[in-house]
């Protein structure tokens, strides 16, 4: 009996030292999963704020980034625009700047037919002038012939008269040469009203000519200064266009740089994500561990009371 005692004491001592050396390890196992769990928690709420901190930061780097994608695509579709407008103002001033050279080569020919008129007409009054002269003194020869032959029949027919009559034919012929004189200074004094009228108006016509001729240089000039104002607005609205093309590349260009930070951002945010995800599943295994150590511990201090109850 003392020996079963004995067997059966040293049996329930090696199994009491074996239920605390399994408590024991299961403790110290237990304390190092919760020192694991704290650490996990720990690193996940500073996991949660860097993320949070990070969305944030992401959001907002977002919210600014989509800002200034939409005025810049607002900008470029004013440029777009702009430039729309700037090509079809081109387009007009080059359309019209054809429509002014075809006018002005139209001009330039209709003053060169004008100047050929403007000479043909001197020309004719130059003529005409000539012819009119040269009138004016065959009736002017022809004038103091007709007044020759008269002279000589007044005489012939005063000489026939009588002595009584003489007087009388002696007063006509006095009168008849008066007359005569007076018929003469008119001859004179009329072609030469004649010539100065003509000299007049060859003047005048001289005169209107001149004006005509500067009329036409300036015009001349006028056509030249609206060319040289067509060529450099032509000018001005290509290099405008150049420039709009310029920023319109530029704008571009910060479009793709944008849309790659957003890209980054996105990623970033993604991987936080996964981050997240992937300690809450290792906080999942280790609290079911956990929960497995206390359920054995609590095993082993069930079997240990009972078999203190049996001893």
């Amino acid at each position: 009996m003392r020996q079963l005692r004995r067997e059966r004491e040293n049996k329930e001592e090696k199994i009491y030292e074996a239920i605390t050396k399994k408590m024991h390890e299961w403790e110290t196992k237990k304390f190092q999963l919760e020192n694991q769990i704290a650490e996990l928690h720990s690193e996940i709420q500073k996991a949660k704020t860097i993320a949070l901190s990070d969305l944030e930061s992401a959001e907002k780097e977002n919210s600014n980034l989509r800002l200034d994608l939409l005025s810049k695509s607002v900008d470029l579709r004013q440029r777009t625009f702009e430039r729309g407008l700037i090509t079809r103002a081109t387009e007009t001033g080059s359309k019209q700047h054809l429509d002014c050279i075809k006018k002005v080569a139209k001009l330039e020919t209709e003053c060169n037919g004008l100047e050929m008129v403007a000479r043909e007409v001197a020309a004719a009054n130059n003529h005409l002038s000539v012819t009119a002269s040269s009138v004016y003194v065959e009736s002017f020869m022809d004038n103091q012939s007709d007044n020759g032959e008269r002279i000589t029949v007044i005489e012939n027919v005063c000489c026939e008269k009588s002595d009584s009559d003489m007087i009388y034919h002696g007063s006509c012929q006095l009168d008849s040469r008066a007359s005569y004189v007076a018929s003469i200074d008119r001859s004179i004094v009329i072609p030469s009203v004649d010539f100065n009228l003509l000299y007049d108006f060859l003047e005048m016509e001289q005169l209107a000519a001149l004006p005509d001729i500067h009329s036409g240089g300036t015009q001349s000039t006028e056509k030249q200064g609206g060319k040289y104002l067509l060529r450099s607005e032509l000018e001005v609205m290509t290099n405008q266009a150049a420039e709009l093309e310029g920023i319109l590349e530029k704008m571009d260009k910060d479009k793709g740089y944008l849309e790659l930070a957003l890209t980054k951002c996105q990623n970033q945010l993604q991987a936080s994500e996964n981050q997240l995800k992937e300690t809450n599943v290792r906080l999942l295994d280790l609290s079911s561990q956990l929960s497995l150590a206390n359920r054995s511990t609590e095993a082993l201090q069930k079997e240990v009371a009972f078999n203190q109850i049996k001893a």
